[in-house]
């Protein structure tokens, strides 16, 4: 690799060497910060020496060797090409003497005992300088024994008039080697050489030597600020980029260690201490942590930026810092922090800084860091930094020996937990409802604690609800009152059971819509109700204004979800993904996860009533993915139900990964979550022609809704479902009657519903009718916005039509189903729902005009039911699913006037097998 910046330096040594081989002897002294590139110089002038037919004699100072007496100056005689015995003749008043000076003593005052060793070293160097010049080199001054020292000094006397030249590199700035040594050497004619860190030029000249001058040109700047121009530095951040290098954080590390002072077993203490108060950093504070000098503390300082680790008071690089802390004992880095946090809190820092180094510290035992704790952690929240927040009282609590401010402290870790995941929050529930029940907790805190029971369904969620209800309308703050009962209805989706609810006749919700003013919560209860029970023009401004003025928060999260769904049912999903997405934004900037688990659910029941099942799922599953089963409480049968219905259209889950075989609690089943999920495993039941098993779900919604007051198509259409199963059976007079007493039910009005209703009503009757019906279905759905029910709707009317034998008509219908099967990524699903759209073909009429006409699909699925197959057997062997294969029963049994299958084969006038 060629030098850096560094050929200036090369060309005075050249120089030099040139007026050596002329009799001029000198001394040059190479400095610069660690791994500036000394070495690197030292090795190339030594090539440039030999091929000028120098002779070359080298020693390195090294630590474990400064006791070792005159180990630099064995070095140095051993590099010379000597014969054994002149070697060993040599050395020998070194290697015999018993007197050597130790590591303290005078390096400039040669002991006695060495000036023989010195004189018969200085004949040997000076007989080799007859024949040509000699250039000796010590690096790393600052290591080299006192003995060499002294004898070093002995020879510089000596070389004026010598073909001698002596080069020594050493780090600056605070060498090692004595101040009485240096000034002797350099009281002696001289040359210094200092080799500054590389400019930003040069680091990319340097990068470009390992990478494409491109990519130097791009990355230099950036590695010149976090190396400071240090070779080293730069050399080991470039390995992490490398191409087939392994990403090390080791080699940086070291690197960085590499460059700290050495000398002082303090100074490394020093360091840590710049590393830990980062922009903190001053002379003061560092001499007051460390309990150090004013001098200790300003030559490290020195060193750190000689070195360029530092730019003014913090390293440049953040590994720097972890590499330097990492470096002294933990006990030792513990204890800094303390003290750290103990001194910017006396000179009234904030208290989120303060509480970073207790945390680092793992300790908190005065009083006085409780407090800074715990407005750390308001701090944090009001930054979003929950897991800042949560740090901070975790410690609080742990060290906190009072029961009042445990509970107090417990409180507010419960709610930040929450945010990011509410099994980990549930730790807290058990003592916190305790001191709910004792009184010990009131207000917004009380509403806190019952708002996470109701989260987890616990069987004591209602007594506290109630109870922390009646306790606030003592203290008339009614809108904690609305907040508490909202809270209470997304989970129970009304006010069953609470003293407060009342029942209400038609029409008052759209009364409370238009004369409601105040409160968030009461406001987005209402809007809801409305939209579920009343066609009202209303709701749609009504839950635009609440979203445009709901800022997100955990006591508003329920808001927002009411006013978001009240726009689906409202017949609006289109403005409700505009808002889930914008507030989901926002959830995930203030990383909130919880937030993010429940608005992704919405936004999966959102895009599923948009027609997009594949987009459903694909939503749904990644709000589950956000929160472990546990976590999601009774909430859980949200996202669930809404993935259970996408991927029974779309039939991507098997049976071992199917929603319906997730473990959900007990009590989700008495909560609005529980009707969802046993709709959408009714529907799930349905489509896998287990008709028994939906029929059993349809009816517990049934029953539940009635009971809970809730009996509302726009939320549950059990009865829809219901229907279909009973069509599945021959039913079509109870089927009939379930869809008409659900297009009668409130709320029926909105065009999903009455699409859906109409459509299953059309199923049930007589052929004559089902056009018309279907058509007011279509114009329905096309209305709501529901991509893949409108293409159901469609699939039957071209059904309808090829029945009465208008082929024309039919295809057109049925077309118009696939492209909007296709729009919904549920073209299998539409396929399989129509033979005629499986086959893209309709059959011609007969001949005959009396003949029943079976589709080709219908007659492959008639011929194996005369054979004695059974709907498993044909769909396996067709295949088609079971439920298709039910269908076909249906539409075959109807058109050939038989009740069964046993009668197939006794059928006339059709060719079935």
């Amino acid at each position: 690799m060629a030098l850096v910046e560094r050929d200036w330096a090369l060309d005075a040594l050249q120089e030099l060497l040139s007026g050596c081989d002329r009799g001029r002897g000198t001394l040059v002294l190479v400095s610069g910060g660690v791994a500036s590139g000394k070495t690197e110089l030292l090795d190339a002038f030594a090539d440039h020496a030999t091929a000028a037919g120098a002779m070359v004699l080298t020693a390195t100072g090294s630590p474990p060797e400064q006791n070792l007496q005159a180990g630099v100056i064995d070095q140095l005689v051993r590099s010379a090409p000597l014969s054994d015995e002149t070697v060993e003749r040599v050395l020998r008043p070194v290697t015999v003497d018993s007197a050597a000076p130790g590591p303290d003593s005078d390096p400039v005052t040669i002991a006695p005992a060495y000036i023989v060793a010195a004189q018969a070293v200085c004949d040997m160097l000076r007989s080799l300088a007859k024949a040509h010049s000699v250039v000796i080199q010590i690096d790393d001054l600052q290591f080299v024994d006192t003995a060499s020292l002294q004898i070093l000094l002995y020879l510089q006397r000596r070389i004026r008039s010598t073909r001698i030249m002596m080069v020594f590199a050493e780090r600056q700035p605070h060498p090692r080697a004595p101040a009485r040594f240096h000034a002797e050497l350099t009281r002696i004619r001289h040359r210094q050489l200092h080799l500054p860190l590389l400019t930003l030029d040069g680091v990319t000249q340097l990068v470009a030597q390992y990478l494409e001058a491109a990519t130097a040109a791009r990355l230099g700047p950036e590695l010149y600020r976090l190396s400071g121009g240090n070779p080293m530095l730069v050399k080991a951040m470039l390995t992490e980029r490398r191409p087939g290098q392994p990403v090390s954080d080791n080699e940086f590390s070291q690197a960085v260690l590499s460059c700290l002072p050495q000398w002082e077993p303090r100074w490394r203490e020093i360091a840590a201490g710049v590393a830990l108060l980062g922009e903190r950093t001053s002379p003061a504070l560092l001499k007051t942590l460390l309990d150090t000098t004013a001098e200790s503390v300003a030559q490290v300082l020195e060193t750190l930026r000689a070195n360029g680790l530092l730019g003014s008071t913090t390293f440049r690089h953040p590994m720097a810092v972890t590499a330097v802390l990492n470096s002294v004992a933990p006990d030792t880095r513990a204890r800094l922090h303390l003290s750290a946090a103990e001194l910017l809190h006396k000179q009234g820092v904030s208290a989120t800084e303060v509480a970073r180094h207790l945390l680092a510290a793992d300790t908190a035992e005065e009083v006085w860091t409780t407090n800074v704790l715990r407005q750390a952690a308001t701090e944090a929240l009001a930054a979003d930094q929950a897991e800042l927040a949560v740090r901070c009282l975790r410690l609080a609590l742990h060290a906190c020996p009072d029961d009042k401010t445990r509970t107090e402290i417990r409180q507010v870790l419960a709610k930040v937990e929450w945010r990011a995941n509410p099994s980990v929050a549930a730790m807290h529930l058990a003592p916190l409802h305790t001191a709910l029940r004792e009184g010990k907790v009131t207000g917004r805190d009380a509403v806190a604690i019952v708002r996470q029971l109701l989260w987890q369904g616990d069987p004591g969620a209602e007594a506290a609800t109630i109870e922390v209800l009646n306790d606030i309308d003592g203290s008339a703050d009614s809108e904690l009152a609305a907040e508490l009962r909202l809270a209470y209805e997304w989970v129970y989706g009304s006010s069953r059971r609470l003293p407060i609810a009342g029942d209400r006749g038609p029409g008052q919700w759209v009364r409370d819509l238009n004369a409601v003013a105040g409160d968030l919560w009461t406001r987005a209860r209402v809007t809801l109700n409305t939209a579920l029970t009343h066609d009202s023009e209303h709701v749609v401004p009504s839950a635009e204004q609440l979203l445009q003025s709901c800022p997100l928060s955990d006591s508003t999260l329920e808001v927002a979800a009411c006013a978001l769904l009240a726009l689906v049912y409202a017949g609006r999903p289109d403005r409700a993904a505009v808002w889930c997405g914008q507030f989901a934004r926002e959830a995930a900037q203030r990383d909130a996860n919880t937030w993010q688990a429940v608005l992704g659910s919405i936004r999966a029941e959102i895009t599923l009533r948009q027609g997009d099942p594949a987009g459903a799922a694909k939503q749904a599953r990644s709000a589950l993915g956000r929160l472990p089963v546990q976590s999601w409480g009774v909430v859980i049968g949200l996202p669930l139900s809404t993935l259970m219905l996408a991927e029974t259209v779309i039939g991507e889950s098997g049976e071992a990964d199917s929603p319906a075989k997730v473990v959900v609690p007990d009590n989700m089943f008495d909560t609005v979550f529980g009707l969802r999920y046993l709709h959408a495993r009714g529907r799930h039941h349905l489509a896998g022609g287990r008709l028994l098993a939906a029929a059993n779900d349809f009816q517990a919604c049934g029953s539940l809704t009635k009971e809970w007051n809730l009996d509302l198509p726009a939320l549950i259409p059990w009865r829809s479902g219901l229907a279909e199963a009973h069509l599945r059976t021959g039913r079509r007079r109870t089927a009939k009657d379930l869809v008409t007493s659900q297009l009668q039910r409130p709320g029926a009005d909105t065009a999903r519903i009455q699409g859906v209703s109409l459509r299953v009503l059309a199923a049930g009757s007589e052929l004559a009718h089902r056009p018309k019906l279907l058509h007011k279905a279509v114009e329905s759905l096309q209305e709501s916005g529901d991509r893949l029910e409108l293409a159901r709707a469609l699939v039957d009317l071209g059904s309808a039509y090829e029945e009465f034998g208008e082929r024309r008509r039919a295809k057109s219908f049925t077309r118009r189903a696939l492209r909007e099967a296709r729009a919904s990524n549920a073209e299998e699903f539409i396929k399989q729902e129509s033979a005629a759209v499986v086959d893209d073909t309709l059959p011609e009429p007969p001949a005959n005009g009396h003949a029943p006409t079976l589709s080709d699909a219908e007659r492959r699925v008639a011929e194996l039911a005369a054979r004695g197959h059974t709907n498993r057997e044909i769909s396996s062997q067709l295949h088609i699913t079971v439920s298709t294969v039910e269908q076909h029963l249906t539409r075959i049994y109807r058109k050939l006037g038989v009740s069964g299958r046993n009668h197939l084969q006794n059928s006339r006038g059709a060719d079935v097998r």
